[in-house]
């Protein structure tokens, strides 16, 4: 029999911050998902292989680690939501999201640093909407 833990949607949290990276996933478990974690590239690389159902991005990484992770997401055509994480201005993120969603992405819900647990429950509430649609 499976316990809860392994039956909860996995969140692949990406971010160069590891207190962030940490927030993120004690959120995520006590809202009751089960979440790895990236810092990089060759990080994330790893995680994604794991088929996660919600990735979790910060869009701020150095040496444009975010589009270069967006790109890698287009290029495998990933159907699982996305939520982007940010400290940005509304300017900015909203041309992100276009970018993004032109090139086939679907990003669920901007995260504004900082954010709280309600907003990561509602920020996933939105994605597994998406995950459940997609099914």
């Amino acid at each position: 029999m499976m316990t809860k833990k392994e039956e909860s949607p996995r969140v692949l949290v990406v971010d160069d911050d590891a207190e962030m990276l940490y927030l993120a996933q004690y959120f995520l478990e006590q809202c009751g998902y089960q979440s790895d974690t990236a810092m990089d590239i060759p990080g994330f690389r790893k995680a994604y292989g794991e088929s996660p159902a919600v990735v979790m991005l910060d869009l701020t990484m150095p040496n444009n680690g975010s589009e270069l992770i967006c790109k890698i997401m287009v290029e495998q055509n990933a159907k699982h939501p996305i939520i982007f994480v940010t400290g940005r201005p509304p300017e900015e993120i909203e041309r992100r999201r276009k970018d993004a969603e032109a090139q086939g992405l679907k990003i669920a819900a901007v995260l504004h640093k900082p954010f709280w647990i309600e907003d990561i429950a509602s920020a996933m509430t939105v994605a597994m909407t998406l995950v459940t649609a997609e099914s």
